[in-house]
């Protein structure tokens, strides 16, 4: 999982909609997904007419945030320091965090972060490159895209 790009990853989602059948799908992404989401659609605009992107993140995170996915996700660490961090990221105050400790892969998040700092800018792609649809699911409280970032479709 090392030198993977978000065109690989891209590359990967077009190549599984071939092989399932190269008809025109809607790709539905959550959270780092969604990333992958616009940019796929935005390589591949014949095969991805629309997205939905699910809880997707702003451009500009608020300080901090950025790196609590690293620290909920680091099965080294403590294992309280990685609650406080998955709660704040992910959980609204009063919802147990605790179901999503387990399941974590040490060298996706790695993968996955790099691939972003590869590929730089992901602002022509932020509203799926002007050319897919996107329906956008933000929750009302979320740490990862505050409500002053909220239709926002570019930022040219």
């Amino acid at each position: 999982m090392i030198n993977i790009s978000l065109t690989d990853l891209a590359a990967d989602i077009a190549a599984v909609i071939d092989n399932l059948g190269g008809r025109k799908v809607v790709v539905i992404n959550h959270t780092f997904d969604t990333f992958l989401a616009k940019v796929t659609s935005v390589l591949n605009p014949e095969k991805i007419p629309a997205i939905v992107v699910a809880a997707p993140g702003g451009i500009d995170l608020p300080a901090g945030i950025a790196q609590l996915p690293f620290v909920a996700g680091n099965t080294s660490l403590p294992l309280y320091g990685r609650l406080e961090a998955l709660q704040s990221a992910f959980f609204l105050p009063g919802h147990d965090a605790h179901v999503w400790l387990d399941g974590w892969y040490p060298d996706v998040l790695p993968m996955e972060h790099a691939a972003v700092e590869k590929y730089g800018s992901l602002e022509e792609y932020w509203a799926g490159g002007d050319n897919t649809q996107v329906l956008e699911l933000i929750p009302a409280e979320v740490s990862f895209q505050p409500s002053n970032q909220w239709n926002v479709d570019s930022t040219t």
